[in-house]
C-alpha cells in the first residue's frame, strides 16, 4: 500500500529513475502503403537529443523466389525466375534507395545535426530487435499505428511485440506530424500505485516536463473513493516520480473504460497517450491496449513492464 511506504524510499527511488534516452529506434514503413511515420520519428529525436536508427527489417520468410517483371540491367531479365537472394537483394536496392530519399530531404528540414544511423537488414522482426535492445536497452522505439503485411498483420500482432519487447514504443498514425508533448493522459491503476513501472518513462516526462495528467474510470458508487486515492496518487507521484511535470487527476463517470477515456482524451485536446500496462490480469492489459490504438487514432505510448 501507498500509505505504508516509507518517504526514504522514495527518495531512493526518484534518485534511480534519472536517466538519459540513448537511442529513437524507428521501424522502416517504407513498404508500408500509408504515409510514412518516419518523419515523426526524426524530430521526436531532435527534442530528445538522441540518435535515431532507422531500422528496415526484410524477414526472408516472406520474400521468397518469384518471376521478375523488371530488369537490373546487369543479372536480371524480366520474366526470369528468381532465386530468393536475388528477391531479397532487389528488395534491399529498392528500400535503400527510397529510404535514402527520404531521409535526404526529411535531414535537410531539421535544421539540426541529428546522427541517423540508416539499418537495413535481413532477419526476422523478434529476433532482430531482441538484438537492438540488448544493444540498446535504454531506448525509445516508434512505430506506425497501420500495419501492413510486411511488418506487421494487424494491430494485435504489434501489441504482442510490444508486450515482449519491454520498452516503451511509441505508436503513431500514418503521416502524424509531431509536436512538442505538452499534453499527456494516462489512464490510471490506483490500486497498484506501481511507481517503478513508470522508471523508464522519466526521460520523457522530464523532457517535455508535460502536465500528465491521470485519469480513472469510475460508476457514481465509487466516485468519491477512487477521487481520495487518485488525490493521493497525484500527491506521491509529483513529488517522488514525475518533479518536472504538472501532475492531474481525474475520476470520470462512466460504464465503459476505452469509451470514457478516449472522449475525455478527445475532448480535452490531449497530445499523448500513456498506457503503462502493470496490471496483474496481462491478458485484460493486452485487449485494452488493443481497443485503445485502434480507436484512439493520436499517438500513444505503450509500455509493458518486463
Amino acid at each position: 500500500m501507498m500509505e505504508q511506504l516509507l518517504p526514504h524510499t522514495f527518495r531512493l527511488l526518484s534518485n534511480t529513475l534519472k536517466q538519459i534516452i540513448m537511442k529513437t529506434i524507428i521501424l522502416s514503413d517504407i513498404s508500408n502503403s500509408k504515409e510514412t511515420i518516419i518523419p515523426y520519428g526524426l524530430r521526436l529525436a531532435v527534442a530528445l537529443e538522441s540518435e535515431a536508427d532507422v531500422l528496415h527489417v526484410i524477414d526472408p520468410r516472406t520474400h521468397q523466389g518469384t518471376y521478375s517483371s523488371v530488369s537490373d540491367s546487369q543479372s536480371i531479365s524480366p520474366g526470369e525466375t528468381l532465386t530468393q537472394a536475388e528477391t531479397i537483394k532487389l528488395e534491399k536496392h529498392r528500400v535503400s534507395n527510397e529510404m535514402d530519399k527520404l531521409l535526404s530531404s526529411e535531414g535537410s528540414r531539421l535544421n539540426y545535426p541529428l546522427k541517423i544511423n540508416r539499418l537495413i537488414v535481413e532477419n526476422s522482426l523478434e529476433e532482430e530487435l531482441e538484438h537492438r535492445f540488448a544493444l540498446n536497452p535504454d531506448c525509445l522505439v516508434v512505430v506506425n499505428a497501420e500495419a501492413d503485411e510486411d511488418m506487421f498483420e494487424n494491430t494485435s500482432e504489434i501489441v504482442r511485440l510490444i508486450k515482449k519487447a519491454g520498452v516503451p514504443v511509441i505508436v503513431v498514425p500514418p503521416g502524424e506530424k509531431f509536436t512538442d508533448i505538452g499534453n499527456a493522459l494516462m489512464p490510471l491503476n490506483i490500486d497498484r500505485n506501481n511507481y517503478i513501472s513508470m522508471k523508464k518513462l522519466r526521460f520523457l516526462f522530464d523532457h517535455f516536463r508535460m502536465t500528465v495528467n491521470a485519469v480513472g474510470v469510475a460508476s457514481q458508487n465509487d466516485y468519491t473513493e477512487l477521487e481520495l486515492k487518485a488525490i493521493a496518487w497525484r500527491d506521491v507521484a509529483k513529488e517522488y516520480v514525475l518533479p518536472h511535470s504538472t501532475v492531474k487527476t481525474n475520476i470520470l463517470e462512466g460504464k465503459d473504460f476505452i469509451t470514457t477515456v478516449n472522449n475525455y482524451f478527445h475532448r480535452n485536446n490531449h497530445d499523448l497517450l500513456i498506457m503503462v500496462n502493470d496490471n496483474n490480469d496481462s491478458k485484460k492489459a493486452v485487449t485494452d491496449t488493443i481497443m485503445f490504438l485502434k480507436t484512439i487514432h493520436s499517438p500513444a505510448l505503450v509500455y509493458f513492464p518486463n
